[in-house]
């Protein structure tokens, strides 16, 4: 049970865990004071939140923790569900609401061990405890979701396991860097098998294209404080329909593979616009994120060569050979487009364009407007 910080939630901390000491089978407290702490969670962690005193900005952080959690929920205590803090909150799913201030039995509630999630939300145990193929092969249609989703609880322990190492002072801080590039790679591989190895992909949803990138920016920068600096252009309402996932998975592959390109004061410029008025009149408008930073090691590769099974090679640190080989395949299997190329400007710049279709309404206005003028 993780509580986050707030005047009130420190006094409920206190009763909690005077509370514990005579519950049995209590779950285990600690705190969170930054949002962004959320994401590196365990897989069933409960979280609570002073939904009086949290910011709205927060939300898709918050969002983010539970829909890469299956198993994990939210506790939300505030005095007003019909607020926007409360609408917002209460509208992610595996939320519940305890009126402030708190009584004995919501705080006994606290504590008490959450009824099992339903089976269609436990992970398949049938595709990991099925006998073997006797000829030795495969079994058809195997579903890897059991297996990856161990595989990122791996990386996610062996990454904890390094900041846990990091704060006894007794890891040498170039090999801990290395490291860390290491395991943010693995992440970011385990996280594209499971994207890949889905066999009924989300549906596509309405999003605001600009209001995502600058969601996962804050996210961002929360994070890595020391990164390169990010400039970011945007501000127009972009209305996309794409695989939220995949967007977010691929633009933060993007960015770190820009800022690990980048030096020391040299900034990534990312920016949301709308396609360019002079592409083909036959194509569907789309809305796109450009990213753009020096290309430093890569500056001897052509933009396709990028793109090629093995063909970053081990020119950038912390980044697969073919991981963008990888993210252009998945993004083209979700309707997104991803592009690449060079600019001439000293230094020399390389440019990625992630794109995802307008939306109809939004496209038949465009049209409209395009006639009229």
């Amino acid at each position: 049970l993780r509580i986050g910080p707030g005047q009130h939630l420190d006094r409920v901390t206190a009763l909690l865990e005077a509370l514990a000491r005579v519950t049995p089978l209590a779950p285990r407290l600690s705190r969170w004071n930054d949002v962004a702490e959320l994401l590196m969670c365990g897989p069933r962690d409960r979280i609570v939140l002073d939904a009086d005193h949290f910011s709205l900005e927060d939300i898709g952080i918050v969002r983010r923790f539970l829909v890469a959690r299956a198993l994990a929920s939210l506790e939300a205590i505030g005095s007003d569900r019909t607020g926007p803090q409360g609408r917002a909150i209460l509208a992610l799913p595996r939320t519940r609401w305890h009126h402030w201030p708190l009584d004995l039995v919501q705080l006994e509630a606290l504590l008490r061990t959450p009824a099992a999630p339903p089976a269609a939300e436990a992970a398949p145990a049938t595709a990991v405890t099925a006998p073997p193929n006797p000829n030795g092969t495969e079994p058809r249609g195997f579903d890897l979701r059991a297996p990856l989703g161990d595989l990122s609880n791996q990386v996610r322990r062996t990454n904890e396991a390094l900041l846990a190492l990091r704060g006894t002072g007794t890891l040498d801080s170039v090999a801990a860097e290395t490291l860390s590039a290491e395991i943010a790679r693995l992440e970011r591989a385990a996280r594209s098998l499971a994207l890949g190895a889905e066999r009924n992909p989300k549906l596509a949803e309405e999003l605001d294209l600009d209001a995502l990138v600058e969601e996962e920016l804050a996210v961002l920068a929360l994070q890595s404080r020391r990164a390169p600096r990010v400039r970011y252009l945007g501000g127009e309402a972009l209305p996309i329909r794409a695989d939220r996932a995949m967007l977010v998975h691929t633009l933060a592959a993007l960015l770190d593979l820009l800022r690990t390109l980048a030096n020391p004061g040299e900034p990534v410029e990312v920016r949301s616009l709308r396609s360019p008025a002079d592409q083909n009149r036959f194509s569907p408008p789309r809305a796109s994120v450009r990213l753009r930073a020096p290309a430093g090691v890569l500056g001897a590769l052509t933009p396709a060569q990028l793109f090629l099974p093995g063909g970053l090679g081990e020119l950038v640190p912390g980044v697969g050979a073919s991981e963008l080989c990888v993210l252009a395949r998945l993004c083209a299997a979700r309707g997104l487009e991803l592009e690449a190329r060079s600019i001439p400007a000293s230094p020399p710049q390389l440019e990625f364009d992630l794109s995802a279709p307008i939306v109809e309404r939004t496209s038949t206005l465009l049209a409209g407007a395009a006639r009229s003028s």
